[in-house]
């Protein structure tokens, strides 16, 4: 629970560089709480 994961956006850029439509993840001190599941909405 102590690392970051911080992603970039891609699409819908005119020129995207190296680090767009990456994942980077960074650990921190301060612990952060559960991800909450992804659930797609019924249509």
């Amino acid at each position: 629970m102590t690392r970051l994961f911080i992603t970039t956006a891609r699409y819908g850029l005119r020129r995207p560089t190296l680090h767009d439509g990456a994942l980077f993840a960074v650990d921190v001190d301060i612990p952060g709480r559960p991800a909450d599941e992804y659930v797609p909405a019924q249509s």
